[in-house]
């Protein structure tokens, strides 16, 4: 596994660093549901720990995610959302 660009502590990476890093990686598809990105499926970032929870933007708090995963998590902590992946909870794609 390449080693993780620096990042810039006041900004972090910008999207197309970390969607280059992905695409490097080979890491192609939603962590969350699995769906293979390319044609109609555009990767988003997601922030694991949603910044509005206290998350940081960083290499680490950040996984791809489809654009239909990314808003139904929102800005759920991961016990929830994984709850609601697992359709306990509303939303369930």
């Amino acid at each position: 596994m390449p080693p993780l660009r620096p990042i810039d502590p006041a900004h972090g990476p910008s999207r197309a660093d970390v969607v280059q890093l992905w695409e490097e990686l080979e890491w192609w598809s939603c962590a969350y549901c699995d769906a293979d990105f390319g044609g109609a499926v555009i990767p988003e970032v997601d922030h694991v720990t949603p910044l509005a929870k206290g998350g940081l933007h960083e290499w680490s708090n950040l996984a791809p995610a489809c654009a239909e995963c990314n808003r139904l998590k929102s800005d759920r902590d991961m016990a929830d959302w994984l709850s609601v992946l697992a359709g306990q909870g509303d939303g369930c794609p």
